[in-house]
């Protein structure tokens, strides 16, 4: 029984997700995430007393994620810029492919319960700083100004993805990863030295 319950569960903040990812917080209603997985309002009251409820439970979903994906990319091991590369690369694909870390984008923004750049920034930040402190970086860049510029691609990429049609096929990560090939080489001193 408790299995049935916990498969349940995920059915509903599934695709709460995908409510909230497509209609916003305020756009989405419990009866419409009912309806998509075809089940009663008694049932999903059942297990979600409400959509802030329901809502809570996909932003923590979400946020593990993020978090796992970054503790991920940090302690990989290898050079500062890599481990950047690999984060970077890594929440792009989720972005893309998570409808519960992209709904996790949305809700945050929209119910102000804190900005997802602040699960990945500060990490970004000190990778930047370590790629700095090992010379990995041209002289000119400041490892302030690269984590701007990266948390403006990623902002960018959410909006970018907010703008297509997800029916079709966006590839917007790849589009990303040829970007961050060129920002890469605009800050890295190795590129400088080529």
């Amino acid at each position: 029984m408790q299995e049935r319950a916990l498969r349940t569960r995920h059915a509903l903040m599934t695709a709460a997700a995908e409510q909230f990812d497509r209609c916003g917080y305020a756009g989405t209603s419990l009866a419409r995430v009912s309806k998509t997985v075809d089940m009663t309002m008694g049932a999903l009251t059942f297990h979600f007393r409400s959509k802030c409820d329901l809502a809570n439970v996909v932003e923590a979903r979400g946020r593990e994620t993020l978090r796992a994906a970054v503790a991920g990319a940090v302690s990989s091991g290898g050079p500062a810029l890599r481990r950047l590369s690999e984060l970077l690369l890594e929440l792009a694909r989720l972005l893309e492919q998570d409808i519960v870390v992209r709904a996790t984008v949305r809700l945050s923004t929209e119910r102000g319960t804190g900005c997802w750049s602040q699960i990945w920034l500060p990490e970004m930040r000190k990778l930047l700083q370590e790629a700095s402190d090992e010379g990995q970086l041209k002289r000119s860049v400041s490892a302030e100004k690269a984590a701007d510029m990266i948390g403006f691609l990623l902002v960018g990429m959410d909006a970018n993805l907010r703008a297509q049609d997800w029916s079709a096929s966006t590839h917007v990560t790849e589009r990303l990863e040829q970007v961050w090939q060129l920002t890469l080489a605009a800050i890295s001193a190795e590129a400088a030295a080529d």
